[in-house]
C-alpha cells in the first residue's frame, strides 16, 4: 500500500514546527520520502516491463501478418540460435490460453488475440503512469515540507 503524505501524523501536516517536534517531523518526512522513492522505482520498473511486453506483442503481430505466405522461416530455439523450419499450416497458430494449455486458431484470430493483449497492457501502462505521477507529486509535496522544516529556525537550533 503506497504511503501518502496524508498518512503522516497531524503534527507533520498541520502544526508549525517547534523546537520539540521539528526534528521528529523532519525524520517522519524523510521516511515517507524514502518510501515514496522506493515505490516510484518499483512503478517505473513495472512500466518498463509493460513496455517490453507491448513491444514483444507488436513483433508477434507483425510476424503473424507476414507469416501466411512463407514456405519456411527461422525459428528461435534459444541462446541466439535459430533453425530453418517449414510451415505446415501457414493459416493456423498455437495460442497459449493459460495454465500451460494452448489451442490452435486461425492466424486472423491469433492477431485479434494479440491485439486484445496489447489493449490490456496499454490500459495497465496508463494506470501505472497515473500512479507514477501521483507518487511524484507526493514526493514534491514532501520535499517542500522538508525544505520548510529545514529552513525553519527551530530545526537549526536543535
Amino acid at each position: 500500500m503506497p504511503t501518502k503524505i496524508n498518512d503522516a501524523p497531524a503534527a507533520t501536516k498541520n502544526q508549525k514546527a517547534t523546537p520539540s517536534n521539528a526534528g521528529e517531523q523532519m525524520r517522519q518526512a524523510e521516511m515517507i520520502f524514502e518510501s515514496s522513492r522506493s515505490q516510484l522505482e518499483y512503478l517505473e520498473e513495472n512500466a518498463r516491463m509493460i513496455d517490453a511486453s507491448v513491444a514483444e506483442h507488436m513483433r508477434t503481430r507483425e510476424t503473424l501478418e507476414n507469416y501466411g505466405g512463407a514456405e519456411g522461416m527461422l525459428v528461435p530455439i534459444g541462446a541466439g540460435v535459430f533453425i530453418n523450419a517449414k510451415t505446415v499450416k501457414a493459416d493456423k497458430a498455437l495460442v497459449s490460453v493459460g495454465a500451460g494449455t494452448s489451442m490452435e486458431i486461425g492466424t486472423k484470430e491469433a492477431i485479434a488475440h494479440v491485439d486484445r493483449n496489447v489493449e490490456k497492457l496499454n490500459s495497465a501502462r496508463g494506470r501505472t503512469s497515473e500512479k507514477i505521477a501521483q507518487v511524484k507529486e507526493q514526493m514534491k509535496s514532501i520535499a517542500g515540507r522538508m525544505e520548510a522544516l529545514y529552513g525553519s529556525s527551530e530545526i537549526k537550533d536543535e
